[in-house]
């Protein structure tokens, strides 16, 4: 759609409704508004009705190059355009199916420092932000068994800890500049997927027909279709993003759910040492398998993005 651009008015919608107004109605401005908004819905109408007859003679012509015809010279220029198609498609798709491949490589490589920093990390970041802080210990034992009895969160008006957060934090740490990049909308570039499918087309620019041949109402239905097909799959480049994200700390709340269900039900004298012990024993215990299914989670769901778009 055309991009239009409006003067901006100081309307004042009480002035023109008064019975006996002071301000004469056209000096309220809501009639010169009103023809504004006159004018654009009618543009905006015009953009849909071409948009309309564009995409219904795209498909009469798409049924036409389907039908049977004895002009053998427009046969082979219909046979001719429909392996030009399917050659540009084989190719586009080839295209960015290696460029997800280099995508994913570099996705794994991140994951796999990430592993590597949370098992060195992770329990001592846990130890000293979660399972012993330096603060009263009668106070705090409450709190870690609340903390345990939530599947490792506590919040309250003014403190939130979070154990599976700063498990993953960092992992986290290690992909966030590549999520940044690989998932970028605005700041594109050859390591973004958006990037890539913005140049996905089986329509080869530099083959064009005249405006009322079959080819060309094919061609602009085949883009308008494209263009559509583009902003479903960008809406679900978005909501895997938030699933790839979301599932670093899923994972480890999953693998951790066992012992906060164990360290929960601990009561009595000496409990809070005791719940301390069970967390930090748990963690040294999981720490490289845990980290490790949370690298093959986030590649699990990244090849489900592949196939979705890519195939």
């Amino acid at each position: 759609m055309e991009r239009f651009s409006i003067d901006v008015f100081t309307v004042s919608s009480k002035a023109f409704f008064e019975q006996n107004p002071v301000v004469q109605k056209p000096d309220t401005e809501i009639p010169k508004l009103q023809d504004v908004l006159k004018n654009l819905n009618k543009s905006i109408n015009r953009e849909l009705g071409r948009d309309y007859v564009n995409e219904a003679m795209g498909v009469l012509s798409l049924i036409q190059s389907f039908l049977p015809s004895t002009d053998e010279a427009l046969v082979q220029k219909k046979a001719e355009f429909l392996d030009d198609l399917k050659k540009n498609l084989n190719e586009a798709l080839n295209e960015l199916d290696c460029q997800f491949d280099s995508i994913q490589n570099n996705l794994d490589q991140c994951l796999s420092n990430g592993v590597l920093e949370s098992v060195q990390q992770s329990l001592e970041n846990a130890r000293a932000e979660v399972i012993a802080p330096e603060e009263d210990n009668r106070g705090y034992h409450k709190i870690l068994q609340a903390l345990c009895k939530n599947n490792g969160s506590y919040k309250s008006k003014n403190r939130q800890i979070d154990l599976n957060n700063c498990l993953a934090r960092p992992m986290k740490n290690n992909i966030n500049e590549e999520f940044s990049i690989i998932f970028s909308v605005n700041e594109k570039t050859e390591k973004s997927i958006q990037e890539h499918l913005d140049k996905f087309s089986i329509i080869q620019r530099n083959k064009t027909y005249a405006r009322s041949s079959m080819f060309h109402h094919i061609q602009n239905f085949i883009k308008t279709q494209e263009t559509k097909l583009k902003a479903s799959c960008s809406r679900e480049i978005l909501e895997k993003k938030k699933e790839m994200y979301a599932s670093i700390e899923t994972t480890i709340k999953t693998k951790m759910t066992p012992c906060y269900e164990k360290a929960a039900k601990v009561k009595g004298t000496g409990s809070f040492m005791k719940m301390q012990k069970i967390l930090t024993e748990t963690i040294e215990s999981l720490k490289e398998e845990m980290f490790s299914e949370v690298k093959e989670e986030v590649l699990k769901k990244f090849k489900t993005l592949k196939t979705v778009i890519a195939i």
